[in-house]
């Protein structure tokens, strides 16, 4: 779209349609204006996309096999979305087992001084343990009893790849400022090998907080517990660190965020390495991802092959050349693409969950009744502190808004596909593809370190667990806690078995066992590759011989001693002629 505009008073200018207008010697390349006086005039534009008409080239669809590239690849994003789609609502189920904070089984009634502790495991896939982990926490005034981190009676999988999981340990009194805790797990199930290591920032971060007092104790550590690995152990003490030690560890602060920031807040990575405790969805990100996939690929479209500026107006820097005609485009695409997928985004993040009546929920909504006063301050301390969301329903708007720009992007691009021909439709697939990987996988991931970098080693902030929600998990801990007390009404208090962490025999033996483990698998994995190249050989060898002539001899053979046809001329020759007389 050109306009001509006339200029006054040095920096206002205004319209004047009567007298200044642009005339049709315009082309791509001039702009050409009319008018009746002289004066400072000047051009703009607005460059517009490839013209498609939504409803009169609906019948490009019936050329489909002429040019099926555009319309093909919009047809198997969608597969591979529904594909994905029941993976990932298997994926988010898994995750709700993980979340929430747990209350030690072996945990007395009596005690009421409670202590949160977070353990974070790292997120690759054998990172986890199967074994039962136990410990003590040891302060300056006395030392607490030994207590098994486990759930409080429910079938739930701990320290698995990428968890960070809650415990709420209780004592008779407080221990003090705390000086260390010992970790150990009994070796036991499938995989009991333990790194307590994360992945980026080469160590664990084991977190104890006073519910009480609010201060809070960190423990790092950076090896396996193990019986094979690392150190050979399944025991470890672990000392306090100080706040200098805190401030000093800035690699490993850039490390954590970088990863929380890859894990959480890149939209592609994010669909197979959320963390468990986000309430956006994998189901949710996915479709996220689908919509701004689609979108992409229509602003990209619609520009496909437009001509730039003259190569004399256009600026090189190096090998990178720029044109005022491509900075318009990619302001349009911008202005057309982002806001819509930001108020996607948005909407699935800022709903609250679809309230659910249970009857957990009736029977504490029957003790509020009676504990008005009560429930009363702590509700509204809660609400004081929880961040403000939009009502469950508006998840029905954002899916509707979502669904719909895909459906719409989708049609659209199917018709560019078909209007541009074989040969443009391939040219685009392959540069759009290769523009969104690099996008995707390589500029994204150093967006993400470069913020880790301005805020971990430049101005230094302390990172935060993601997961900590301070109002939530005081309202969960009071939760599960008058649980625990509904299912002990009888007074009587089970007694719980906490193993012992292992002697340095049994430690000797479980090594003694996982080596003879080692070899037998190794040598069943050496039996099965040399059985592979055995066949491999005999292929090579017997593949390249002449079928024909193997097929003739094998049929002579089994005509003359399997399946005889001889008749009784056959022998008259040799008895007539061959014979010799005696």
């Amino acid at each position: 779209m050109l306009e001509c505009i006339y200029f006054y008073e040095e920096y206002i200018y205004i319209y004047i349609y009567k007298y200044l207008y642009v005339s049709e010697r315009t082309s791509t390349e001039f702009l050409h204006c009319f008018c009746n006086h002289l004066t400072a005039l000047s051009g703009s534009f607005f460059v517009l996309p490839n013209f498609i008409d939504p409803f009169a080239d609906a019948k490009l669809f019936l050329t489909f096999f002429e040019n099926p590239v555009v319309v093909s690849i919009a047809i198997m994003i969608w597969c591979v979305y529904f594909f994905l789609i029941y993976w990932a609502r298997k994926a988010d189920r898994n995750d709700i087992e993980k979340v929430g904070v747990n209350i030690a089984m072996d945990n007395s009634q009596e005690d009421k001084y409670t202590y949160l502790v977070c353990i974070i495991t790292g997120w690759w896939n054998d990172a986890g343990t199967t074994a039962d982990v136990s410990m003590v926490i040891t302060g300056a005034l006395r030392q607490s009893s030994k207590h098994a981190l486990n759930d409080d009676g429910n079938d739930r999988k701990h320290f698995q790849s990428g968890s960070e999981d809650w415990f709420v340990i209780t004592t008779p009194n407080t221990l003090g400022d705390l000086q260390s805790v010992t970790v150990w797990h009994d070796n036991g199930g499938n995989s009991p090998a333990w790194y307590k290591i994360n992945l980026d920032m080469n160590l664990t971060r084991i977190i104890v907080e006073d519910l009480q007092t609010k201060e809070s104790w960190t423990f790092l550590y950076g090896d396996w517990l193990a019986v094979d690995r690392g150190v050979c152990t399944t025991t470890v003490n672990l000392p306090v660190c100080t706040q200098e030690e805190l401030k000093s560890i800035h690699k490993q602060d850039f490390m954590l965020k970088s990863s929380q920031d890859l894990r959480n807040g890149h939209l592609w990575l994010s669909i197979f390495s959320k963390p468990p405790h986000s309430t956006f969805t994998r189901v949710q990100r996915l479709t996220c991802a689908l919509s701004l996939l689609l979108t992409t690929m229509l602003t990209n479209i619609m520009f496909h092959g437009i001509p730039t500026d003259d190569p004399d107006d256009q600026k090189t820097v190096g090998h990178i050349t720029l044109s005022l005609a491509d900075i318009v485009i990619g302001i349009e695409s911008a202005i057309i693409m982002f806001p819509i997928n930001i108020i996607i985004v948005q909407l699935f993040m800022k709903t609250k969950a679809k309230p659910l009546m249970s009857d957990v929920l009736k029977k504490k909504m029957k003790k509020a009744k009676q504990n008005k006063s009560t429930s009363t301050d702590k509700s509204t301390n809660l609400k004081n502190s929880a961040p403000k969301l939009l009502p469950w329903w508006f998840i029905y708007i954002a899916w509707t808004v979502a669904m719909t720009t895909s459906l719409v992007s989708t049609y659209f691009v199917m018709l560019y596909g078909l209007k541009f021909g074989y040969q443009k439709s391939v040219d685009f697939i392959l540069s759009f593809f290769t523009s969104f990987f690099q996008s995707a996988f390589v500029t994204q991931p150093i967006k993400v370190i470069i913020i880790a970098v301005l805020f971990t080693l430049i101005l230094k902030k302390p990172v935060e667990l993601e997961s900590r929600k301070t109002s939530v998990v005081q309202g969960e801990v009071s939760d599960k806690s008058e649980r625990r007390e509904d299912d002990n009404d009888d007074g009587q208090e089970k007694n719980h078995f906490i193993p012992l962490p292992l002697t340095k025999k049994l430690i000797e033996k479980a090594k003694e066992k996982l080596r003879i483990e080692g070899l037998v698998q190794e040598t069943l994995v050496n039996i099965s590759l040399y059985f592979v190249f055995v066949c491999v050989i005999l292929f090579m060898v017997h593949g390249h011989r002449n079928i024909k002539e193997s097929y003739l001899c094998t049929k002579a053979i089994e005509d003359i001693f399997v399946h005889p046809s001889h008749s009784e001329d056959t022998w008259v020759y040799p008895t007539d002629t061959l014979a010799i007389e005696k």
